[in-house]
Parts: structure tokens; C-alpha cells; sequence
């Protein structure tokens, strides 16, 4: 790989955001408790549906710095559609040739409770971008789906699709 100044400058600004990153995490997250903030979705369509190991790769230290090692590794299967309840997968094939089955969809999704287990950054070609990682516990939606049961689903979105609803309400 032939080094240009444009390279070096965009390698030295993705260490710099991954150390401001780190020492942002460390500070906020040193006990490894979960400071689980009650939060809304405001757009169902932008979540992430496929995780890859490169993103992984790239948020590895700052995933395992606020959510610790084992939480990290439950997290890293089970944030992946495959792995979530059938009832919370979207099928694509069925749902996108009836709008108003996406509609519905979308509107049971919003009942779901969910919280911010921890807020992140991106670095991917020099570019920063946002994310939320969410969980929904069954404890909290037990009555989401009688057919469905799970321990937690976990959620990737943009930051930017995420709002808190209640500072107060707490895991």
C-alpha cells in the first residue's frame, strides 16, 4: 500500500477518534455496570439487519470497554436478524407486497421497550458515524408477543434514529 499524505492524515485522525472514543468509554462505563437509558426508534427501516466482522473489527475495543467481555459476546451473536424471535424478523419477501402489513410491522415494533445499553462511533475510511446499541428485554415485553420468548434482542441503529424517552426510567 502506497502511503499518501491524504492516508496518513485519515489514519491519524481514526486513532485519534478511537483513543477520544476509548477514554470517553473508560471514563463513563469503568464500573462495566449498564446504565440502560428507556428509548424510542424513530425510523424501524434503518436498522441494522446484517453486522459484519470488519464492523466488529473496528468497534471491538469500545464495545468491550462499555458492555464488558461477556455482555460483548452475547451481543455479537445475538444482534445479527437470524438470531432475533420470528416474530421480530422482517420478511422482507412477504411484507414488502403489502404496505400496510410494513405499517403494522413497523407499529408492534414501536410497543417494543427498549434501552440504550451504550453509544458508540464508527470509524470506517476516515468516516464517523454514530451508533446505538439497543436491547429488548423480554422482561419488560412479556406481552409483546404471546408466541414469542427470548432473553434480549439486541438492535444496531445510526444514533440518529434513537431518541430517550424517559431519563428516569432505568434497567
Amino acid at each position: 500500500m502506497k502511503f499518501t499524505i491524504k492516508n496518513l492524515r485519515a489514519l491519524i485522525l481514526s486513532f485519534a477518534f478511537a483513543l477520544i472514543a476509548v477514554s470517553n468509554i473508560a471514563k463513563s462505563k469503568s464500573s462495566k455496570s449498564i446504565d440502560s437509558v428507556r428509548v424510542r426508534v424513530k425510523n424501524w427501516n434503518q436498522r441494522s439487519i446484517i453486522t459484519t466482522d470488519k464492523f466488529f473489527e473496528r468497534t471491538e475495543t469500545q464495545m468491550k470497554l462499555g458492555l464488558g467481555e461477556d455482555l460483548y459476546v452475547s451481543v455479537k451473536k445475538y444482534v445479527q436478524q437470524e438470531a432475533w424471535p420470528i416474530s421480530i424478523q422482517f420478511n422482507m419477501g412477504t411484507l414488502s407486497r403489502n404496505p400496510e402489513g410494513v405499517k403494522k410491522f413497523y407499529e408492534k415494533l414501536d410497543r417494543l421497550v427498549l434501552f440504550r445499553l451504550l453509544e458508540f462511533d464508527d470509524i470506517n475510511n476516515g468516516k464517523v458515524t454514530k451508533f446505538s446499541l439497543l436491547a429488548a428485554p423480554y422482561a419488560y415485553n412479556k406481552n409483546w408477543d404471546v408466541n414469542s420468548n427470548w432473553d434480549n434482542v439486541y438492535f444496531l441503529f445510526e444514533s440518529k434514529y434513537v431518541e430517550g424517552i424517559d431519563a428516569n426510567v432505568r434497567n
